[in-house]
């Protein structure tokens, strides 16, 4: 039946060029009739002709089989009994290992004491064993402590050695701790001492400020220097920026002549020639800023004037906002430049070059100067909230004062730390000292003791070697537990031959059996006699298939397919490859497909025939022709017969993939171009052995349809 299917397939998978040989067989037939019997008419054809399109190829390879549930068992009892038990019925749903039912146990219960009372019996007999072979037991627990005592004498000398090495160790450091404690103790007197008179030095100065004395060793604060030092900085710099302003005014000037110092020649007509409104009001703009000199110097004038101790804070804040009009000044001419120099007119005296090199300079320059203006004011704020106010010379000289009486307390406290630590660091090197001499003295005692221990058990060791032994004995005793306890427990394992166990999730689909069955020895009942239950698992099925030598190398485990079950036509239910052997049977190779049923009303049971997809390559979307219109040339290309104008040329193609009806044609032709749907010259007719030309000609038609199917009309 397999040979039978796997024939048919063939002749499917190459329905094409057996429809060639048909043909061409039939025409050869023809010829011969013709031949021997003139009388006839003679019969020739042609193919129909077809527009290159687009569409899908899939190559494909079916198999046949049949199919069976993928997990299906008919359970029953291994053991003799009754049946005690069943708890599942038709329908329940059971998982691996679930207990589905149960026999009597009384024969293994039985079996069960007896190995117990022997297990029972075989420990007594070792404890009497054991009793008898105390003398063996005291020589090997004499030997043991013999030994141990041995290894312990080879030791010791290293063992005390360590010991005293470390005893001595800890002596040497905590005399080296004295030695630091000692010059800690003088390095800390040496700054006590001098603490001490930077102290007196500053009562004194104190005492001669309150007493008006000038003499005094800080007559001005700190303070008072750094803040009088900065607010004359703050003053010098409105005059430092005025002379800057000034120099940036005569350069603009210097370029665009507007004050009588300089000549006016033809160069600047052409200066913002193409923009006079921007022109005009960097001009004017000019004078705005001019203004702001006179300002700076007058700010100079005033502030020096003050006292520099009696300028506040607010003060200079004040005075420093005129950066922030400056730098908005020139934040605003710098746009307006940008225009104006940009609109200038090009000459040879006034290239583009130039003009750039005046936008940067008056325009972009003067904005980033802006921006510097304005950060000036920004940082003056910054740098007055860290800046301290004047002091007194009386307020600062009271601060010192308190400053180094707490450096002298400091000072006398790490001292006495320091004589502290050196009472501690001696008393610790009289511990260690004594620790060091107790331990030379125990080293001594615990060379005697181990020797006089060594002696005992020698002693202890003879005595127990003039016994008798029963090592024998008491390992025969030993082999008897060891093999009842593995009876017993081999024994206690036969439990599961009375009951039955689901071996895989499923469902109950029958049950042949109650309780109070009695289940007999299985070659002693007949197949309608047997107790069983019957778990499956009906969604999940499988086809099995024999696949050729050819075939098998294409497939592989986990591969897709799709199946079609022929007592469900129509339906297509999707699976994979489970199991493929690697060794043939006979011919073949054995293959499993695995799938689920798309509903459960589907009654699908084993032993149905079913046939296997498997898409090999496929193609979506491309330049297709029939396969009977690709020929062979002589060259071995293949070709089709394409229409050119009023002619028909043979045209070279690059195949891709074919299936039952059309193939992928990669190069050659293009979608809307017209060929012949069936084309067959000498060359393929040789390749396929007949020795037949085919074409266009004749007295009837080849038609082939746009999905590859032909149909033939005769005229005879």
């Amino acid at each position: 039946m397999q040979l039978i299917k796997r024939f048919f397939s063939w002749i499917w998978e190459k329905k094409w060029r057996v429809l060639a040989i048909l043909v061409i067989g039939g025409l050869g037939g023809y010829r011969a009739i013709k031949k021997f019997f003139p009388e006839k008419p003679v019969i020739s054809y042609t193919s129909s002709d077809h527009v290159v399109g687009t569409g899908d190829v899939e190559k494909t390879l079916n198999l046949a089989g049949t199919t069976q549930f993928a997990h299906a068992q008919k359970l029953t009892f291994i053991s003799e009994g009754r049946v005690t038990s069943v708890k599942v019925k038709v329908g329940d749903t059971v998982k691996k290992g679930q207990v589905l039912a149960t026999i009597s146990t009384d024969n293994l219960d039985k079996d069960i004491e007896d190995l117990k009372r022997n297990l029972k019996n075989a420990q007594q007999d070792l404890k009497k064993a054991i009793e008898k072979s105390n003398k063996d037991l005291d020589i090997l627990k004499a030997q043991a402590e013999y030994d141990l005592l041995l290894v312990q004498k080879q030791t010791l000398p290293g063992t005390l050695q360590l010991e005293t090495q470390t005893k001595a160790s800890a002596v040497s450091e905590a005399e080296s701790t004295i030695k630091l404690a000692e010059s800690t103790i003088k390095t800390k007197e040496r700054e006590l001492k001098d603490k001490q008179k930077e102290l007196e030095d500053i009562q004194a100065d104190y005492q001669k400020l309150q007493s008006g004395d000038k003499g005094a060793l800080l007559s001005t604060p700190e303070t008072t220097r750094n803040w009088n030092n900065k607010m004359l900085e703050y003053i010098r710099e409105f005059r430092n920026e005025a002379n800057k302003l000034q120099k940036t005014l005569d350069a603009y000037d210097a370029v665009v002549k507007l004050s009588s110092t300089y000549t006016a020649d033809d160069r600047n007509i052409y200066l913002g020639a193409k923009n006079d409104a921007a022109m005009n009001r960097s001009k004017n703009k000019y004078w705005d800023v001019s203004a702001y000199v006179g300002k700076l110097h007058k700010l100079y004038d005033e502030y020096s004037k003050l006292p520099l101790e009696k300028i506040t804070k607010n003060q200079i804040l004040s005075g420093y906002s005129i950066f922030t009009q400056l730098g908005e000044e020139f934040k605003e001419w710098g746009k307006i430049n940008i225009d104006a120099f940009g609109d200038s007119i090009e000459t040879a005296d006034m290239p583009k070059s130039k003009i750039l090199e005046y936008v940067d300079t008056f325009g972009r320059a003067y904005e980033i100067l802006g921006e510097s203006y304005l950060d000036k004011n920004v940082n003056i704020v910054d740098t007055l909230a860290k800046l301290k106010t004047a002091e007194t010379p009386l307020e600062e000289i009271k601060d010192k004062l308190d400053k180094a009486k707490v450096e002298v307390e400091q000072a006398q406290v790490a001292l006495l730390k320091a004589k502290t630590d050196l009472e501690t660091a001696k008393n610790k090197t009289t511990q260690e000292s004594l620790k060091y001499q107790l331990a030379n003295q125990e080293n001594t005692v615990k060379a005697a003791e181990l020797e006089q221990k060594l002696k005992e058990a020698k002693e202890k060791l003879d005595d127990a070697k003039s016994g008798e032994t029963q090592r024998e004995t008491l390992q025969k005793s030993r082999d008897a537990v060891d093999s009842a306890q593995l009876a017993l427990t081999t024994k206690m394992k036969e439990y599961d031959n009375y009951k039955i166990t689901a071996n895989f999730d499923g469902v109950v689909t029958k049950v042949n059996m109650q309780i109070g069955d009695s289940i007999g020895s299985s070659r002693n009942s007949s197949d309608t006699d047997t107790k069983y239950i019957y778990v499956e698992t009906p969604d999940l099925l499988e086809v099995k298939l024999e696949v050729d030598q050819i075939d098998i190398v294409k497939i592989g485990i986990g591969m897709n397919v799709e199946v079609y079950i022929d007592a469900f036509q129509g339906s297509v239910y999707t699976g994979v490859f489970s199991e493929i052997d690697t060794m043939p049977e006979g011919s073949s190779y054995k293959a499993r497909v695995v799938f689920k049923k798309a509903s459960a009303e589907d009654k699908i049971f084993g032993g149905m025939s079913a046939n296997v997809k498997v898409i090999l390559e496929s193609e979506k979307g491309k330049v297709v022709v029939p396969t009977p219109a690709i020929a062979d040339n002589e060259q071995g290309e293949k070709i089709v017969s394409l229409k050119k104008g009023d002619k028909w040329i043979d045209q070279v193609v690059e195949t891709g993939i074919s299936d039952d009806m059309n193939t992928v044609i990669l190069s050659g032709v293009k979608v809307g171009d017209t060929i012949k749907g069936f084309y067959m010259n000498e060359t393929s007719a040789t390749n396929l052995g007949l020795n037949q030309k085919g074409g266009p000609s004749g007295e009837h038609d080849v038609t082939t349809a746009a999905d590859g199917s032909m149909s033939y009309q005769y005229d005879g």
